[in-house]
């Protein structure tokens, strides 16, 4: 089994379970992203009525569902949970003064901030919850080499972590508060068993790019809807780029409505600032190996570029530590044989398994 769990500070991610490709997905919120890329087994996924899909009704814009991407697949065996979190209420502001302490963050160790919830640019990387600082990579070992019992990532214990200007060391805790559709939280709402975001391509590998295809959630639908441009322009940000992940921003909130209900491509000229940073993600997928650990003949490789903790397991193991809040990063892992490499830093992500 393949899983991924992401969240925090995000807005830029690409995961891609392929040869030499990025796959952009979330990053300047919360983000919590796992990989199933091997399987070849799809099930298509076609928008049959765009316009109701949309929430346009009767009066929808012929142009608007013209740049709906309508070959979107949803892999068999393959599931993805969405979550969006809050510290004030869901629609209220992110940066409440008793921030350590409001919403999602209360009496937990792991929180949701802009990267320094305490203190100034002289602690960056100072603790879990600190912006790393340009250039320096993850936070390395903030979640256990393990699944927990309860089949969620746990926090490792002695990491550092700062509360009323006082430092602790982590204690062990599930990580479950986050990622589990089941566990109820008052600041907290549960998307399971999420389609739409993935597609196919010609190697047979599932994919997604947020610099290529803005990805909105419809709620009604319980599904994604992927645009044929990017949105949202983080290129003034530290290892950001132009196209970037929100899934619970519209279409109408991040393009021109003239590009939108045109005819031309799709123009965003919004940045990160007043968008829902704080979600995460969730995806795991059962695929099978073949003997040799190649697929069409080739390497089977998972590729992820993005920002702020992500993390990968692959049958309970953690091979993939991109935890923090940190530049975007493009590790790869290939499945054949273990090895990895991180195309960016120094700093080493991934793990033989």
């Amino acid at each position: 089994m393949f899983g991924i769990w992401g969240k925090r500070e995000a807005g830029d991610c690409t995961h891609r379970p392929r040869r030499k490709t990025h796959l952009m997905a979330p990053a300047l919120a919360g983000i919590a992203l796992a990989a199933t890329v091997m399987t070849q087994t799809a099930v298509a996924n076609p928008l049959d009525d765009l316009a109701s899909l949309l929430g346009f009704g009767d009066a929808a814009p012929a142009a608007a569902g013209d740049h709906v991407v309508d070959d979107t697949v949803s892999p068999s065996g393959t599931t993805i949970d969405l979550f969006d979190y809050w510290l004030t209420t869901e629609k209220g502001p992110e940066n409440p003064a008793n921030l350590t302490s409001a919403g999602i963050n209360s009496g937990n160790q792991l929180w949701f901030s802009g990267g320094m919830p305490e203190g100034s640019g002289s602690d960056f990387g100072k603790t879990i919850n600190h912006y790393t600082g340009r250039g320096k990579g993850p936070y390395f070992g903030i979640v256990s080499n393990s699944l927990g019992d309860d089949g969620y990532p746990s926090l490792q214990e002695g990491k550092r972590y700062r509360l009323g200007y006082r430092d602790y060391e982590t204690r062990s805790q599930s990580l479950a508060y986050l990622f589990n559709p089941l566990v109820s939280n008052t600041y907290k709402k549960s998307y399971p068993n999420a389609t739409g975001l993935l597609q196919l391509d010609a190697d047979g590998y599932y994919y997604y790019d947020s610099r290529q295809n803005f990805a909105s959630y419809d709620k009604d639908a319980g599904r994604f809807v992927l645009y044929d441009g990017a949105a949202v322009d983080g290129s003034g940000f530290a290892g950001s780029t132009k196209g970037m992940f929100f899934p619970f921003n519209t279409a109408e909130q991040v393009f021109t409505n003239e590009s939108l209900n045109g005819s031309g491509p799709l123009e965003s000229t919004v940045g990160p600032g007043g968008l829902n940073h704080y979600f995460g993600l969730s995806m795991t997928s059962y695929f099978m190996q073949p003997a040799g650990g190649k697929s069409n003949g080739k390497d089977m490789v998972f590729e992820f570029s993005g920002d702020d903790d992500v993390w990968v397991f692959i049958d309970g193991k953690l091979v993939g530590d991109v935890g923090g809040i940190h530049e975007r990063v493009w590790p790869e892992h290939q499945l054949r044989d273990g090895r990895h490499q991180d195309l960016q830093h120094e700093h080493r992500g991934w793990q033989r398994i």
